[in-house]
């Protein structure tokens, strides 16, 4: 018998996938995001973290897919897919929606997946450092079409990096220092009492 997850993931892994980001329009990504969300609650790669993260059709389904969500699994079904209009969606709308899911799922990694999060930021940005590789493979005079993909692949690193020493900072035992302060030491402070007379 043929379920209704059954369906959906045909729908989702024959169908969706032969759309390509110049052809994706921003309804079309939120119909994408919206089975990306289910494929992989249902396939528990993803679980929700509050009863308010439910699979809704409403316009703000694509921005909200990481609220309320913990990703159990980095092999999710479409995440390839999301690299791509991330990267090479003609409409901007769409390529910014798609880099904030990608971000998203790489910040909200469940607690199963918190001993391995270094190695799943490196993926990350190595994963970007790949495509700007492979963007800029034939040289700078032959980068034509591939601008886009560079501007939004250094966009992608900085808000991902960004995000990440926002998070970081939170704790003050971390010893973890921003870019840039390394070179200076670890803050102190110093109290000084100035005694007159």
């Amino acid at each position: 018998a043929f379920g209704r997850h059954d369906l959906l993931s045909f729908v989702f892994h024959k169908k969706m996938s032969s759309l390509t980001a110049s052809q994706l329009s921003e309804a079309g990504f939120r119909c994408f995001a919206t089975y990306f969300r289910h494929i992989n609650l249902k396939d528990e790669k993803i679980v929700t973290t509050s009863p308010t993260s439910v699979l809704r059709n409403d316009k703000h389904d694509a921005e909200s897919l990481g609220n309320g969500l913990a990703v159990v699994s980095l092999d999710l079904s479409g995440t390839s897919r999301l690299w791509e209009y991330a990267l090479e969606a003609q409409d901007p709308n769409v390529g910014q929606l798609a880099a904030t899911v990608l971000q998203k799922l790489y910040h909200n990694l469940s607690q199963t997946l918190q001993e391995e999060l270094a190695g799943r930021y490196r993926e990350f940005v190595d994963g970007c450092m790949d495509r700007i590789r492979s963007a800029t493979s034939g040289g700078t005079t032959e980068l034509g079409g591939k601008s886009q993909t560079l501007s939004r692949c250094i966009a992608l690193l900085r808000v991902f990096t960004d995000e990440f020493e926002k998070r970081v900072s939170r704790y003050a035992e971390s010893s973890y220092m921003r870019h840039g302060l390394r070179i200076r030491g670890r803050k102190i402070c110093v109290t000084v009492v100035i005694v007159s007379g």
